[in-house]
């Protein structure tokens, strides 16, 4: 019986980290430029965001972050070049076309992870993407600052 329940004690607490949470794990934190696949939004079967976005976002979240995204643009992996384009997008817009058309123009390939789906891509058909969904977020933002001043306009003459 004492074997009994150690066995069934061993393999509970197996399972148990077995099925421990990878967030939850706390390791070496991973260098952006060094990231080995591109994964915006959660991924594998669980929806988790992955190590290599929560790198993009240590970077994204801290105080030189443009200086930093410009510098991965340079010396990154592709997936990391991927990762500093979305970055420079957000914190120094300006310089986001320049960094898109040379990463467009390039002949690399990067590993991306959409939700269960591991593939290899070109780069430069994921800047493309990037470039019209950035393309269609600012015509809807822009339909709807129109929207808003045409029923302020509305509002405002009763």
């Amino acid at each position: 019986m004492k074997l009994f329940a150690f066995t069934l004690l061993f393999f509970t607490i197996f399972l148990r980290l077995s099925l421990a949470d990878p967030e939850a794990v706390k390791a070496e934190p991973l260098r952006l430029e060094s990231v080995h696949a591109f994964a915006m939004g959660g991924i594998g079967i669980r929806g988790i965001q992955s190590k290599e976005e929560r790198a993009y976002l240590a970077v994204l979240r801290g105080h030189d972050a443009a200086k930093v995204f410009r510098e991965v643009l340079q010396t990154g992996t592709p997936e990391a070049k991927l990762y500093a384009l979305c970055g420079l997008h957000a914190v120094a817009p300006s310089e986001f076309e320049a960094a898109a058309s040379s990463l467009a123009s390039s002949e690399l390939t990067a590993t991306t992870i959409s939700g269960c789906i591991i593939r290899s891509e070109r780069v430069a058909e994921i800047v493309r993407r990037m470039r019209d969904d950035y393309r269609e977020q600012k015509e809807e933002e822009a339909a709807a600052v129109q929207r808003a001043k045409r029923k302020a306009r509305g509002n405002s003459s009763d």
